[in-house]
């Protein structure tokens, strides 16, 4: 994955600069994302131009710079150098409710784009903007170079990213706690956005959404069993067939199968990836697979 940042992650003379939200933001790609950070004519942090952010006031902030400036190297060392020829390409934004803060800042976002679409490199590019409001329901910004048409994936604030563009660039955790939640890691702020979205009537919408989310995010693909036993929710497949889950719409959490053993159901977990029950005896594992079936 090769890796944008949206003028308003970096730029010292926009109020919307946020230093704690690109060090964030840098630290998720960094832990959990296979990306890059190609080195280009006048980006903000190359050989000639180390970013630099606006007056530090506090050691926390300079503790944040320091880890900004380490996770950018870290970046660069899979990313490439690029030497961009064009500097005068015409573009022209498509979405409406996509705001540029920085004309000249994004204008070499554009040289860069124009760069990777002639050398076929364009397929795997995500763009990290300021966080996205609930009411930006596009899950890329649409864009018009030279005449022909592009629409690049963005990501606003990662860790509560509901669009999914990066699934396909997850680094799975390895370890005995993460066999069927290899990401739980990445979801908890999900939980808690989820959480304060709570009512005192019936919360099934919310659960399956945010289960939704949770379980792709988690490398889970949708499954269509041919009789569903509960037909309002979602079922979702491990990449390696070995689980099936469900959302609980009526308590929130997920309900596990064994795929490998006639999809007969195995325990509960939280959307957070954490068990909160496996069956202790044989006459609750009984009950339990008599109330939770994948298929009629």
């Amino acid at each position: 994955m090769k890796v944008i940042f949206s003028p308003c992650l970096y730029c010292k003379s926009n109020e919307l600069f946020d230093l704690y939200l690109l060090n964030d933001t840098l630290d998720f790609i960094v832990k959990y994302l296979d990306g890059g950070l190609d080195d280009y004519e006048n980006v903000f942090y190359n050989d000639n131009q180390l970013f630099m952010p606006p007056i530090i006031n506090n050691v926390t902030e300079m503790m944040q710079y320091t880890a900004i400036t380490t996770n950018l190297y870290r970046l660069k060392l899979n990313g490439e150098k690029i030497d961009i020829v064009n500097h005068e390409n015409s573009y022209q934004i498509n979405n409406i409710d996509f705001q540029i803060v920085n004309d000249d800042e994004f204008q070499k976002i554009i040289d860069y784009i124009q760069h990777l679409f002639l050398h076929n490199q364009l397929n795997d590019v995500l763009l990290f903007t300021d966080k996205v409001n609930d009411s930006y329901r596009n899950k890329d910004i649409k864009i018009t170079i030279n005449d022909i048409s592009h629409n690049i994936p963005i990501v606003g604030d990662p860790m509560l990213d509901e669009s999914g563009n990066f699934n396909s660039y997850i680094n799975l955790t390895v370890g005995e706690e993460y066999k069927i939640f290899k990401c739980r890691d990445m979801c908890t702020q999900l939980v808690k956005k989820m959480e304060e979205n709570y009512s005192s009537g019936r919360n099934g919408s919310l659960y399956k959404h945010y289960g939704k989310v949770i379980a792709l995010r988690n490398l889970f693909d949708f499954y269509y069993p041919k009789k569903p036993f509960e037909k309002d929710t979602h079922y979702f497949i491990s990449r390696d067939e070995q689980y099936i889950v469900s959302i609980d719409l009526k308590h929130g959490h997920f309900e596990i199968f064994d795929n490998t053993n006639r999809q007969q159901w195995i325990a509960k977990y939280k959307f957070s990836g954490e068990v909160i029950s496996e069956p202790t005896d044989l006459k609750q594992l009984k009950a339990e697979r008599a109330d939770h079936k994948v298929e009629e």
